[in-house]
């Protein structure tokens, strides 16, 4: 199933998590949607210029430091709360590594009653990795610019478990897609999971 056919029937005002690696194309699956349905863009690498300012974002240290990652994912969950309340769908761009923050991201839907969408990125590290080299200092896409960064996003990944958010939140549909995204050709990523619960 091509993903750029599917996301024309995703809800307008749902809460979409863009969730994966380090280059894999969460934010080409988010400007995708954007485009599709009008949903209202929160980015933690846009977030982290402002919030880290003064701070070297591309430092290791800094960049793996998770009270630092923290105070950015808040921002991102305080900014999608209110755009929830002034009516607007909302995706989320960022790793998402941990399940603690997809949780948080399932809260801010069933406060607001409305579905929550994960978007995964399935991409091979081989892929990741090329598009990692082609990242600099001078043009800012993310603070992900060395292998380094995408191994430690790897060693803390967790798996996402839906089974536990159902838990926390029984009545919230909760639609999981994995998309393909090793082509550079949006047109091409196609959903290779789909599961709605």
């Amino acid at each position: 199933m091509i993903f750029k056919e599917h996301i024309k029937g995703i809800e307008r005002d749902s809460v979409v998590i863009s969730c994966g690696l380090p280059a894999t194309c969460k934010s080409g699956l988010a400007a995708v949607l954007s485009r599709s349905t009008g949903h209202v863009i929160v980015a933690t690498d846009m977030l982290r210029l402002e919030i880290m300012k003064g701070h070297d974002i591309f430092s290791e240290s800094v960049a793996s430091d998770m009270r630092k990652r923290s105070s950015v994912y808040d921002e991102m969950f305080y900014l999608t709360d209110r755009l929830c309340h002034m009516g607007y769908g909302v995706v989320m761009d960022a790793t998402f590594i941990k399940q603690e923050l997809r949780v948080k991201g399932a809260e801010i839907a069933n406060t607001h009653r409305r579905s929550f969408y994960i978007f995964e990125t399935d991409c091979s590290e081989h892929k990741a990795l090329l598009r990692i080299s082609r990242r600099s200092r001078d043009r800012y896409d993310s603070n992900a610019i060395t292998d380094r960064a995408y191994f430690n996003n790897k060693s803390g990944f967790e798996g996402i478990d839906i089974n536990h958010l159902k838990e926390l939140f029984p009545l919230l549909s909760i639609i999981h897609l994995r998309i393909d995204t090793e082509s550079d050709d949006s047109s091409e990523w196609k959903i290779i999971r789909f599961q709605k619960y």
